[in-house]
């Protein structure tokens, strides 16, 4: 290389005027040959500009040349930089002609993308700036436009998808102009997340990484600099906007796409609600079964076509709840899938992981169903949890916060479910008793609540609020049925009642009186250790807080209804369950005693780990042994937190 810039000198007098393209005198275009043959020789034709004194290569993403793009400095003390590729002509011939590659033009340095695809990546302007910054930032991968500042929007940066990016500006208006094209282009694309480095007004006009560093600062500050870089969004960028007007004679109508027809649509989005303990996560566990297994929905309702899905909890463990749940469903695990995380890249460039946010991973969750093909449904249970900053209380934060995510669904056909639960102001429709803004309910096409049977506690209702697209007069009445899995482990599922229930009869259906708090609390207790009996303490705290119970509430409720409490070892957390007359045995093991040594000072009965593992008394021994194991992974809880 330093030979071909060595003897490329500038055009004689004599030169200038000679016809350096006889063969091609016509100026014919050409086209230009990618990637550049390994035998053919770097030998540009001469230019008046001035010296060539730098030649930057550039690679397609399997790392091979297809474009060079050379400095020529000026006597004025000027730069002129222009693209030379190796092009074909129509008589056959080949030869190197100033002319760059047709658009979208590559990113320099595009093959570090992919060879790197876990490193940030650091936008700067030129290629001089692009090689000193990437000399200095090792652990980022520095790319840049051809063409200069006002080429950005002619160049195909469509692998900022999914990657972390920095932008560095030269430190002039032009500098700023580039830096804001690139940002909006990069969000366009797909990139996590894109921040732009506020440069310092101390320092020179034009000032750019390859230049000599200002009095004062150092590397680790240029570094520091990218970290407290400003990170933009969509809304950063404030483009002229105009009606967009469609004429409904050009509009091709379509039928609604059932997921579960008359139901629940696919492509919009469906809301399940109620209070915790009644089976929503179990109803979803239904739905996912019969889905990946091309079931026959209740009351001969139709049949699914096969599909995979999605599921997003952040209140059960995959290991633990859902895969029996799901199990115990009949559902196809192998086309049921969990988003347990997103991963990251910090801004110091180490990979982490974070829970996934409605407010800034829609764009994720659109390019996993892409890449998947074949999801009908995504479940998200509870929405509550993963609403990042948007107040669940104001409607126009959960409308703006869902428009996105109801796009999606439309793009890409898929049922978006997602689970809520009831406040705890019983006086009120339950509509409105859905937790947060009713904003929630309004943007979905479909809501349902899960209701419990005033009569009889141990049925609930599967019950339309509202369905604007299909059946809002009937629903379905089930139990919850305990079942142990063939490997010992004990988990519930849906088992359906005959018959269709008159939507309006159960959601006019009042109690005799207004429950005291305390009943009310009871009767949420009992509807929980209905479900799931014995349950680890720190659930049903759980539970209770989303329902809007305190934990004195809950100790209030435990005395009523006579809930015992054991330990599952010295160490090991605290479960509640119901006593004999309500529930399952507990059974009482041969050479153990309730002595006052083995009970905790608030009068909870304390177990030994080893005696639940022994035990041998059919499928509440099960029962023990599985929350014995799932328990081990848990941190100790002091034996004080029972009360």
């Amino acid at each position: 290389m330093a030979d071909v810039i060595n003897n490329f000198n500038p055009l004689t007098a004599e030169e200038k005027t000679a016809n350096f393209d006889s063969k091609n005198s016509n100026k014919e275009e050409g086209t230009a040959v990618t990637p550049i043959p390994n035998d053919v020789t770097l030998d540009p034709p001469k230019h008046y500009l001035g010296i060539l004194s730098k030649i930057w290569n550039y690679y397609d993403e399997r790392e091979r040349l297809i474009l060079h793009v050379c400095r020529f400095d000026k006597n004025d003390g000027g730069k002129i930089v222009l693209p030379l590729t190796y092009r074909q002509y129509q008589n056959g011939t080949r030869q190197w002609a100033w002319k760059g590659l047709d658009e979208p033009r590559p990113i320099y340095n595009q093959h570090l993308l992919v060879k790197y695809p876990d490193k940030p990546v650091l936008i700067v302007e030129g290629e001089k700036a692009a090689d000193a910054a990437q000399a200095i930032f090792p652990d980022y991968v520095v790319i840049t436009s051809p063409n200069g500042a006002n080429a950005a929007n002619y160049a195909d940066w469509s692998l900022l998808a999914g990657r972390i990016v920095f932008i560095w500006p030269d430190h002039d208006a032009e500098g700023l102009i580039y830096a804001a094209d690139v940002a909006r282009i990069a969000l366009a694309v797909g990139a996590v997340s894109v921040a732009i480095v506020q440069v310092p007004k101390i320092f020179p006009d034009k000032w750019d990484l390859a230049d000599i560093l200002p009095p004062g600062i150092s590397h680790e500050w240029l570094a520091k600099a990218i970290s407290d870089a400003t990170v933009v969004n969509k809304n950063f960028f404030q483009p002229e906007l105009e009606l967009e007007i469609k004429c409904m004679r050009d509009i091709e109508m379509q039928p609604i796409n059932w997921l579960w027809p008359d139901r629940i649509a696919r492509g919009k989005l469906t809301v399940i609600a109620g209070n915790p303990g009644l089976g929503k996560s179990q109803l979803t566990a239904y739905i996912a079964a019969i889905i990946t297994t091309g079931g026959t929905w209740p009351e001969d309702e139709g049949t699914a076509a096969i599909g995979d899905v999605i599921i997003l909890s952040a209140e059960d463990d995959a290991a633990d709840t859902i895969k029996p749940r799901l199990l115990a469903a009949g559902a196809d695990v192998s086309r049921c899938h969990v988003l347990e995380a997103v991963k990251v890249i910090n801004k110091d460039g180490k990979k982490s992981t974070r829970t996934f946010n409605l407010e800034e991973d829609a764009n994720k969750l659109a390019q996993a169903l892409e890449r998947h093909g074949n999801i009908s449904v995504v479940i998200i249970d509870p929405i509550s949890a993963y609403l990042g900053k948007a107040d669940s209380h104001k409607n126009s934060d959960m409308r703006g916060l869902l428009a996105p995510f109801a796009q999606i669904a439309a793009k890409y056909n898929v049922a978006l479910i997602t689970v809520t639960h009831f406040n705890k102001s019983a006086g009120q429709e339950p509509i409105g008793r859905v937790i947060g803004s009713i904003g929630l309910v309004a943007a979905a096409r479909a809501a349902y609540a899960i209701i419990k049977d005033e009569k009889d506690p141990a049925i609930r209702y599967f019950i339309p609020l509202k369905n604007n697209v299909g059946n809002d007069k009937d629903g379905f009445g089930y139990k919850i049925e305990t079942v142990v899995l063939p490997e010992g482990i004990a988990t519930s599922k849906i088992c359906w009642q005959p018959n269709l229930v008159d939507a309006q009869t159960i959601l006019s259906a009042k109690p005799a009186s207004k429950p005291t708090a305390t009943t009310a609390a009871a009767d949420f207790l009992l509807e929980l250790l209905t479900n799931q009996s014995p349950m680890l303490y720190a659930d049903i705290l759980k539970e209770a807080e989303g329902a809007g119970y305190n934990k004195s509430s809950m100790q209030r409720a435990k005395n009523r209804l006579g809930v015992k409490s054991r330990k599952l070892g010295m160490h090991e957390p605290w479960v509640w369950f119901l006593p004999l007359e309500n529930m399952h045995p507990v059974p009482r093991y041969e050479g153990v005693e309730d002595t006052e040594e083995s009970k905790d000072n608030n009068g909870g009965d304390m177990m030994s780990s080893q005696t639940l593992l022994d035990q041998k008394d059919g499928n509440e021994g099960a029962t023990f042994k599985h929350m014995r194991s799932s328990a081990s992974s848990m941190p100790s809880q002091p034996s004080k937190e029972i009360a």
